[in-house]
C-alpha cells in the first residue's frame, strides 16, 4: 500500500456529491491528481509523531482509501499543522460522521525495507 504525506504545496478539498455522484477527497500534488470517493474510506486514525522528513515529527490525520482513477489502495497522511487542516476535517465529518466516532490514535511506525524484495520490516 502507498503512503503519502501531503507536503505544505499540496492540496486536499472535498468534493461534494453532485449529479448521482457520491462526494469525495481530491488530492493535488505535483503533477497527480487522486480521487477519494468517502464511501469508499476504509480507515481514518489520527498517527502521533509521524516523521517522514525525520527532522520535525507531527500528528497527522490518516485515512486509508483506494483512489477511483487508479484503483490504488493508499494511506494519506494529512498534516495537523496545514493551514486547511481544521476545515477539511469539518467538511469529511459533514460526509462521514461515522469515521470520526471513537477515532483512534496510534504512533507513527514507519516502514522499511531491507531491499531484498523478499519482505518489510516495521521499526
Amino acid at each position: 500500500m502507498k503512503e503519502y504525506v501531503l507536503l505544505p504545496e499540496d492540496t486536499i478539498e472535498m468534493l461534494p456529491a453532485e449529479n448521482g455522484a457520491e462526494a469525495a477527497i481530491s488530492v493535488f500534488c505535483e503533477r497527480t491528481l487522486a480521487i477519494f470517493p468517502c464511501g469508499e474510506i476504509e480507515s481514518l486514525k489520527l498517527l502521533q509523531r509521524v516523521t517522514k522528513d525525520h527532522k520535525h515529527p507531527v500528528d497527522c490525520l490518516c485515512f486509508t482509501a483506494s483512489d477511483a482513477l487508479f484503483e490504488t489502495r493508499q494511506a494519506v497522511l494529512v498534516p495537523v499543522t496545514r493551514p486547511d487542516y481544521a476545515a477539511f476535517c469539518d467538511a469529511l465529518k459533514a460526509v462521514q460522521p461515522e469515521l470520526f466516532e471513537g477515532l483512534c490514535v496510534e504512533a507513527y511506525v514507519h516502514e522499511t525495507c531491507d531491499q531484498t524484495g523478499s519482505h518489510l520490516h516495521t521499526n
